[in-house]
């Protein structure tokens, strides 16, 4: 009998069980205690002693749940003052900081609380989510930098809830599996003071955000999103569409760190140690490496199990002997539960255990039957190397799916029925992803141009992974939308199933046999595997390169915002036909900028030739501060406008600290941008600047802060010229574009930067009747080509 996972499985079952009868610890642990004192005395006898064994283990973990309840209603626990009203906290920022496209998430670790009609501070412990802004201004003026970091005390005034349960996602549940059960949407944050945490979490988080923001100058979005994922555990900039239709095609698995990426991180740090020092301080090493990348990536339940596991397996392989797959699951389950009896409920650890365990009791099994189906039809030697090769591509992937397909219906309430061919064609590339990709990171951190080189070869692979996961879940009936789950028909399903597959457990597949059959190969494999990164550097090259069309290009890029998300604003790209390029504007925050940006210019373009920052307001350049971490900046033409906002000041801080040409837009500078086009600053006032971009006989005006009383003043002056084309401000809102203004520059196209769900007003069409009319959130971006004589319009809508 396997007594170490029969065990384990009896704890896990006390903490389901304490989480349903809900009786305090003390009572489970007097069963526990009755239960060992039975099973001493009974021991002797073989009759009854393993359900005494299996009780006993059930109070204790049991017990462990009941112990692990927060202190309800204790004056001193932060979440008993929950819908108090409005309160007043201090605390100081207890983990990585979380950008969104609406602002940030930070984690405070409660320590003072006020209520409203109390003038005493009191003393309390807890955590507490926050949604902030990204950036801050207090912030900003006491140390020189405006986004939050970890170790930030800060003091917030707002109303002190409970954390909801959505109709499909339980976000009190999610929360409290990380010790938060508590959420305070600040009306007011003050920063007091920075550095307030530990020395080492300071210096783990920060080279965490250095290696973030890298990923993303070193690679294209989506592409940066999905590596921040693999590599580095954060996939919050993934665009919700390609999250769905990773989820449509049964592919999540991808996305998170997984025991595949721990098993490459251990194989090469190990490999590499013991050439250097013995096999004893290389295990100690590759452990504490391990352990290292668990706490960088943010800890979370797949990734701890997979580094507990890899460490169990380097442990047993040192001291010759196997790792039992069944043996290692349950420990690194009781040592997880252990430290967190709530990682039972976390959907990562469920998932992540669930394929171990297929791959346990199954893939060895799949693999034989396999093979011997196909030796009725050819020799049992060939069979078995193709049974080995079917196993990495599909049998491995059906092995995890007989086990986790509940679990996925339960947690996300669909069934992928494309979810095998998708394992199939993507999974074989993940090797190069992980690889690759990782040392494309090692290098830019070392040197920026030699990890450069890297993404052109580790691009091809990821980018291969996001399309062919897009193409899947566009395919009609990929996935099937099924209703709510019972629990209890969860427990039967996995009972059913383990029912006849207790004895199945076996030793890890070896190594397979076509491997050593390429021996005499691998001179000409390396020669190949030398051309064919010759090849893709070469095409990642040509791919870098402008149209050549000898077209100029302006484009108004689509800033549709995710869901809450702030939205406005508008962003100009001009690309010459030489590749120049120039982005007027931003937007209000958010990676929405940067991915607008990675759809349209050429691939692994990382620098922008100007940035023209026209007018102050944080919906205008809010995004600008992401984008200045992604993009190099060669020249920045900056209003005069005041702007008040953090994001203006946060802005205008990067570019001082940074060797950027900064013009000043009052002087109305005039950019040659080559190849006969110009940019020129017509006029710069209190709300903003004042663009015409000229190409031959097109020509372009903008004025992204424009009011109605500006407008009126620029016509009256003879400056509002006829052009070709006309970018209305503030989404195009009547009152900021009179009639007047719109006569005097008379275009032929009328550009407007609206989102979806705010198409502009009826009054403001009829007022551009016989102008041709394109707005965002009907065509999407919108491009403007012309050779100067001719103009050619594409949408991508």
């Amino acid at each position: 009998m396997a007594v170490l996972p029969y065990l384990v499985t009896a704890w896990l079952a006390g903490l389901g069980a304490a989480a349903q009868l809900r009786q305090p610890a003390w009572l489970w642990l007097v069963v526990a205690g009755l239960s060992l004192a039975a099973l001493a005395l009974w021991w002797p006898k073989q009759r009854g002693r393993w359900a005494l064994a299996g009780l006993a283990a059930l109070s204790l973990g049991a017990a462990r749940y009941a112990a692990a309840e927060p202190p309800w209603g204790a004056p001193d626990f932060v979440a008993t003052y929950n819908e108090a009203g409005v309160v007043t906290l201090e605390g100081v920022v207890a983990g990585p900081v979380t950008p969104t496209d609406a602002g940030a998430t930070l984690t405070v670790q409660a320590e003072r609380l006020w209520l409203p009609e109390a003038g005493a501070a009191i003393s309390v412990t807890g955590y507490v989510r926050v949604p902030a802004p990204r950036f801050a201004a207090d912030r900003l003026a006491a140390v020189g930098d405006a986004v939050y970091a970890y170790g930030d005390r800060l003091r917030l005034t707002g109303p002190l809830q409970t954390p909801p349960i959505f109709d499909s996602f339980s976000y009190r549940d999610y929360l409290a599996g990380r010790g938060v059960y508590a959420l305070l949407r600040p009306t007011a944050l003050k920063f007091v003071a920075a550095g307030q945490g530990d020395p080492f979490w300071a210096a783990l988080y920060g080279f965490r955000a250095r290696a973030l923001a890298l990923t993303g100058r070193l690679f294209p979005e989506p592409e940066a999103a999905l590596l921040q994922g693999i590599l580095l555990g954060d996939d919050s900039g993934l665009p919700p569409a390609l999250v769905q239709a990773y989820q449509r095609t049964g592919t999540t698995h991808i996305i998170a760190i997984s025991g595949f990426n721990i098993a490459i991180l251990a194989g090469l740090v190990a490999a590499l140690l013991r050439r250097v020092t013995g096999p004893w301080r290389a295990l100690a090493v590759t452990v504490l490496v391990l352990a290292l990348y668990t706490l960088l990536v943010g800890a979370g339940a797949s990734v701890v199990r997979a580094a507990l596991m890899g460490s169990f397996a380097l442990a047993a392989q040192r001291v010759g002997r196997s790792a039992a797959g069944l043996g290692g699951l349950a420990l690194a389950a009781w040592l997880m539960t252990l430290q967190n009896p709530l990682t039972l409920w976390d959907a990562g650890f469920q998932l992540s255990a669930a394929a171990t365990l297929g791959l346990v009791l199954y893939a060895d099994r799949l693999e034989a039957a396999f093979s011997r189906w196909l030796a009725r039809w050819t020799q049992p030697s060939r069979a078995q190397r193709a049974a080995a090769m079917a196993a990495e591509l599909c049998l491995l992937t059906l092995a995890a799916q007989i086990t986790t397909l509940p679990l996925i219906i339960y947690h996300f309430r669909q069934l992928s029925l494309i979810a095998l061919v998708a394992n199939m064609l993507i999974l074989p590339a993940q090797p190069a992803v992980m690889v690759v990709s990782g040392a494309a990171l090692a290098l830019g951190l070392v040197w920026l141009p030699l990890g450069q080189v890297a993404a052109w070869l580790a691009w091809p692979a990821v980018a291969y992974t996001n399309r062919v996961v897009a193409a899947l879940a566009g395919v009609p009936g990929a996935a099937i939308a099924l209703g709510d789950t019972a629990p209890a028909l969860l427990a039967i399903t996995y009972l059913l199933l383990f029912g006849g597959s207790w004895l199945l457990a076996r030793p890890p597949t070896q190594r397979p046999g076509w491997w050593n059959a390429l021996a005499p190969q691998r001179k000409a494999a390396g020669g190949l595997a030398v051309l064919g990164a010759i090849t893709l550097v070469g095409w990642s090259w040509y791919f870098s390169l402008p149209p050549a069309d000898g077209r100029l290009r302006v484009t108004l890029l689509d800033l549709t915002p995710p869901a809450n998300a702030p939205a406005g604003g508008e962003a100009l790209l001009v690309q010459t036909p030489s590749g120049r390029t120039v982005l007027i504007g931003g937007g209000p925050g958010g990676l929405t900028l940067v991915r607008a940006l990675d759809g349209t210019l050429p691939l692994f373009s990382r620098a922008l030739d100007v940035l023209v920052v026209a007018a102050p307001s944080s919906d205008h350049l809010g995004a600008l501060p992401d984008a200045l971490d992604r993009y190099a900046m060669r020249r920045v033409v900056l209003t005069r406008a005041t702007g008040g906002s953090a994001a203006y000041r946060t802005l205008v801080d990067q570019l001082n600290r940074g060797a950027v040409e900064v013009l000043d837009a009052g002087l109305r500078p005039v950019l040659d941008l080559g190849d006969g086009v110009t940019l020129r600053v017509v006029a710069d006032t209190e709300q903003g600047s004042l663009l015409r971009l000229e190409a031959g006989r097109f020509s372009l005006l903008a004025a992204p802060g424009l009011t109605a009383a500006e407008a009126a003043e620029f016509v009256a002056l003879g400056l509002a010229q006829p052009a070709t084309a006309l970018l209305l401000a503030h989404s195009g809102a009547a009152a900021a574009n009179p009639a007047a203004w719109v006569q005097a520059v008379n275009p032929s196209v009328v550009l407007i930067s609206a989102q979806p769900g705010s198409a502009p007003e009826a009054d403001l069409l009829a007022r551009l009747a016989g102008r041709a009319v394109l707005h965002t959130d009907r065509d999407g971006a919108v491009t403007l080509m012309t050779d100067g004589t001719q103009l050619w319009v594409e949408t991508t809508r």
